[in-house]
């Protein structure tokens, strides 16, 4: 089957590996946007689990706690009941470390020895540093980056001349492009940016 723009499934795949990438970067609230977004879709758990861990370890990074345990409970129900042994390794070594920041050094340690377990049994390296995003392309990445951040409906400030392709990549978002000039060496012409914030 053939999947199409707006396809909320291909939507959660590109957000979580997107967050999974700026996480990598240690850019974590962006990264905890992608992730959340990914996880509004209501994606499978092939796409969740790894959302989930994600939006854990970023949560507790940025010290929220109470959301990293509501993410916490989610994964685990999730983890229970899947048979994707790779995501769920992956996931719980985000929520391992997760749990580690939150200061709760037994549990961590319980859940870390469960990801190793379930790694060895499944042959599966486990290297959280080793995400990458590739993407076809410039287009694709920007795609991805507008996805990321952005809801329907949401405003996006386009500085103009632009590459059609960036209109359209809002524009399949649910987005709108609100065009502003540059100045005269096609440079960011921030009093013109002003007015279109309002």
């Amino acid at each position: 089957m053939q999947q199409k723009c707006g396809d909320a499934q291909l939507e959660a795949e590109a957000l979580s590996n997107l967050g999974g990438v700026m996480m990598q970067a240690r850019v974590y609230r962006p990264a905890l946007v992608a992730f959340d977004a990914a996880i509004r879709r209501n994606p499978p758990a092939r796409l969740a689990i790894p959302a989930l861990g994600g939006a854990m370890l970023m949560s507790a990074r940025l010290g929220d706690a109470p959301r990293a345990r509501e993410r916490y409970g989610t994964l685990t129900r999730y983890a229970a009941a899947s048979d994707h042994r790779w995501e769920v390794t992956d996931a719980l070594i985000d929520a391992a470390t997760a749990l580690f920041l939150m200061g709760d050094a037994a549990e961590s340690e319980r859940v870390r020895q469960r990801a190793l377990k379930l790694a060895s049994e499944n042959g599966i390296q486990v290297r959280p540093a080793s995400r990458v995003l590739v993407t076809a392309g410039g287009n694709q990445a920007f795609m991805n980056a507008v996805l990321a951040v952005t809801d329907p409906g949401d405003e996006i400030i386009l500085p103009a001349p632009y590459y059609f392709n960036h209109e359209m990549a809002i524009v399949m978002a649910g987005a709108r492009a609100v065009a502003v000039p540059t100045d005269d060496q096609y440079q960011l012409d921030v009093p013109a940016i002003a007015p279109a914030l309002c």
